[in-house]
């Protein structure tokens, strides 16, 4: 992703929460850039259906090793949401 004169890196999704290749490319259509440790970096999501502050709980210690999730929160319409960690992309 170019933005300006900066290259903006894309994370792999697939990789980061370990997918089969090629299940996620045909899905995005959306780019939503974040900041992580001051660089920015693009996160590939196929909708982005609202923005709101969330109390984010943490997962327990049976799914503490799922890597790139941060936790939980209730979402749009109190829907639960899995909440990405993106220092883990």
């Amino acid at each position: 992703l170019v933005q300006g004169s900066a290259l903006i890196p894309v994370a792999d999704s697939a990789r980061t929460f370990q997918l089969p290749a090629g299940n996620t490319s045909s899905a995005v259509r959306y780019l939503l850039v974040v900041t992580v440790s001051g660089e920015h970096v693009a996160l590939p999501c196929e909708r982005i259906e609202a923005e709101q502050e969330v109390v984010v709980h943490p997962l327990d210690e049976r799914f503490s090793k799922v890597r790139g999730v941060l936790g939980i929160a209730s979402g749009v319409g109190e829907r639960i949401v899995t909440v990405i960690d993106p220092d883990q992309l």
